[in-house]
């Protein structure tokens, strides 16, 4: 795949303990929320815990071109 700079803003790794729990559009909807990929990290992580996971869970936030286009402002 190639990447657009002017839309391509992020790439989250995550292990079944995430995506067994939480859908890419929620993943999508939460990371929109962080001012960091560091911050996007523990949300997601944060995430599954109140959904009760019991699984290991392993979260990277990449942060790509357009990081900051789709940040929501009002967080």
């Amino acid at each position: 795949r190639t990447l657009d700079r002017n839309n391509d803003s992020l790439v989250v790794l995550g292990s079944d303990g995430l995506f067994g729990m939480v859908t890419s559009q929620e993943v999508c909807d939460i990371v929109k929320r962080a001012k960091t990929p560091g911050q996007a990290a523990s949300l997601l992580l944060n995430e599954t815990e109140m959904l009760g996971s019991t699984d290991n869970t392993t979260v990277l936030v990449v942060p790509l071109f357009a990081w900051n286009k789709f940040r929501d402002r009002d967080y």
